[in-house]
């Protein structure tokens, strides 16, 4: 299992102010075994970006009928 060696230090550019190095250190913590290469801090600012907008969607799909194949379930 990889593991980060060392913690970021400073936040890649365009992070949005409620992103901190915290949480950017612990998204590499979580997602780093899942890579070959070591994950950046900008990978990792990615991630939690992606993340949050698959959030953002399954949310709003919650609150909607979900139909497939002419059946609504």
């Amino acid at each position: 299992m990889r593991h980060i060696k060392t913690e970021i230090d400073s936040l890649p550019p365009g992070c949005p102010e409620w992103v901190t190095l915290e949480l950017l250190n612990k998204t590499i913590q979580v997602w780093q075994p899942y890579y070959a290469t070591d994950l950046k801090p900008e990978d990792a600012l990615e991630i939690i970006l992606n993340v949050g907008g698959l959030t953002k969607i399954i949310k709003e799909c919650h609150s909607e009928t979900i139909c497939r194949n002419g059946s609504c379930q």
